[in-house]
């Protein structure tokens, strides 16, 4: 099977778990509990603040942040200049449930409208030109698309809803162009080649190898895959738990991948 992107060249860009719930009317008394156990099991985190009735943790040294209120709470990462690699599935989802027992727990917690979980996924390419190339070329466009009579397309994308036996999901795949800034010594570091430096050159080598993992991780062109797992009234927590939750939609991810970026 041939895909219209080397799947390896992967960036997870930011990820997202998010649960709904109602009656969640203690959240207005019990907001500062929640805080206090969050902060005070998981140091790491911190405070940030409480604007439109949402409360906002953040653990900076991962770009992690934790939102929650009388209705929702979301769990997120996203890359940073810092914190160029994610999390994987098991240490994410481990955060997600732990988060998610406390705040279940003290809000008292019972009636769920939706749980979710949702992941950006970036493809570089070498230009602008070639990601939207390579997405007109997706088996899933039909292979028309290059000869309509009303005009040539320029650029093209494509959505779809997927149901599974176990969640649904959302997925759609397009173009994406970014403005990348990264430091002038951190690119210079990634160019400089070791043999070429006469003293430290492990110590050269190890830099640069760092600083091309960094470059490397966020590609100024390429695709956008973004996937969106979802199930309507969770049977949370009795039958899914936020960590089960996560780790079934990677994996659902990792299988539409291959299946749906397949060139025609």
């Amino acid at each position: 099977m041939v895909h219209i992107v080397d799947l390896h060249t992967e960036v997870v860009h930011r990820h997202v778990f998010e649960l709904r719930y109602q009656f969640g009317h203690l959240y207005w008394d019990r907001c500062g509990k929640v805080i206090n156990e969050l902060i005070g099991s998981n140091q790491e985190w911190d405070y940030e603040n409480i604007q439109g009735g949402v409360c906002q943790l953040v653990s900076r040294d991962k770009n992690l942040r934790f939102n929650f209120s009388a209705a929702n709470f979301d769990l997120s990462q996203t890359q940073s200049a810092e914190v160029p690699t994610l999390d994987n599935a098991v240490e994410f989802g481990a955060i997600a449930e732990s988060f998610s027992q406390a705040v279940t727990s003290i809000l008292q917690l019972s009636e769920f409208t939706r749980a979710g979980f949702r992941a950006w996924y970036l493809f570089p390419t070498a230009d602008r030109e070639e990601s939207y190339r390579r997405v007109k070329e997706l088996k899933l466009l039909a292979p028309e698309i290059d000869g309509l009579k009303i005009g040539r397309v320029s650029e093209a994308s494509c959505r779809l809803v997927i149901e599974l036996p176990q969640h649904m999901v959302r997925f759609a795949v397009a173009p994406f162009e970014q403005s990348v800034n990264l430091s002038a010594g951190l690119i210079q570091a990634a160019r400089v080649k070791a043999k070429d430096c006469s003293r430290n050159q492990k110590h050269v080598l190890l830099d640069g190898i760092k600083a091309d993992r960094i470059v490397k991780s966020y590609p100024q062109f390429g695709i956008l895959v973004d996937m969106d797992a979802f199930l309507e009234e969770p049977p949370y927590p009795d039958e899914v738990s936020a960590s089960s939750f996560v780790a079934s939609a990677f994996q659902s991810f990792s299988e539409i991948k291959k299946v749906l970026l397949e060139k025609r």
